[in-house]
C-alpha cells in the first residue's frame, strides 16, 4: 500500500441454517443486517476529519459488483466465483486475505478463495482475458510522468499482472504457487517451474 492507495473491500458472514433474523431489539432480516453493519463500516474508515480520512474503499470486488449486495455470505460469495466470476474477479482473490473477523470463519473463508484459484482454466482464454484487461487499465490509468513505477510500462502493475496471471495458469498442478504476496508469489513461481 502507498499513502494514495484505496482498500478493496469484500464483507462475508456466515450465520446458522436456522437464523432469520438478527437477535438485537429490532430484529433485522440477517443480510439487512450485514449490509447496515457494512455500511457504518465504510463510513467510518471514509468519514472526513479534521486530519482527513483515513482511506477511500472500493466495494467493486464484492459479488456482481456494485450491483450486488454491499456483504454477502460466504456460500454465496464462494457459488458467485464459481459460476459467474469474470477473470479479473479471480485475479484479484489471489491477493486476497482475511483482515478481521472470526478466525475459523477466516479459514473457511480462504479455503473457498483456494479452491477458486486452483480450478482448471482453459489456458488461451485465461491469457485473452488477462491481456484485455491490462491493455483497459494502461488505457486508462496512463503514467502520470518517467517517474510513476506503477503504472508505467513494465512497472509494479505489470509485475503484479505476471503474477496474478501465473498463479491462475498453474495453481491447479501446483497449488503451492498461490499468496496474496506478488514478491512471494514470483519466487513460489519461480520454484514450481512456472517463471
Amino acid at each position: 500500500m502507498t499513502v494514495g492507495s484505496d482498500l478493496d473491500l469484500v464483507t462475508l458472514y456466515e450465520t446458522p441454517p436456522e437464523a432469520e433474523a438478527s437477535d438485537g431489539s429490532k430484529p433485522l432480516p440477517i443480510s439487512t443486517f450485514y449490509i447496515r453493519l457494512n455500511a457504518r463500516l465504510v463510513n467510518a474508515i471514509t468519514a472526513p476529519t479534521g486530519e482527513g480520512k483515513l482511506y477511500d474503499v472500493d466495494m467493486r470486488l464484492r459479488p456482481s459488483g456494485n450491483k450486488g449486495p454491499i456483504a454477502a455470505s460466504v456460500e454465496g460469495f464462494g457459488h458467485y466465483h464459481r459460476t459467474e466470476a469474470w477473470t479479473w474477479e479471480h485475479m484479484a482473490l489471489t491477493r486476497a486475505r482475511p483482515i478481521a473477523g472470526d478466525p475459523a470463519l477466516a479459514a473457511r473463508t480462504m479455503a473457498v478463495v483456494r479452491d477458486i484459484l486452483v480450478q482448471r482454466r482453459d489456458p488461451d482464454r485465461l491469457l485473452a482475458d488477462v491481456a484485455s484487461m491490462r491493455a483497459r487499465m494502461a488505457k486508462e490509468k496512463r503514467p502520470t510522468d518517467a517517474w510513476d513505477v506503477k503504472q508505467r510500462r513494465g512497472g509494479l502493475v505489470d509485475c503484479e499482472f505476471i503474477a496474478q496471471y501465473l498463479q491462475l495458469r498453474h495453481a491447479a498442478e501446483h497449488p503451492g504457487v498461490l499468496s496474496p504476496n506478488t514478491t512471494e508469489a514470483l519466487w513460489f513461481l519461480t520454484g514450481a517451474g512456472c517463471l
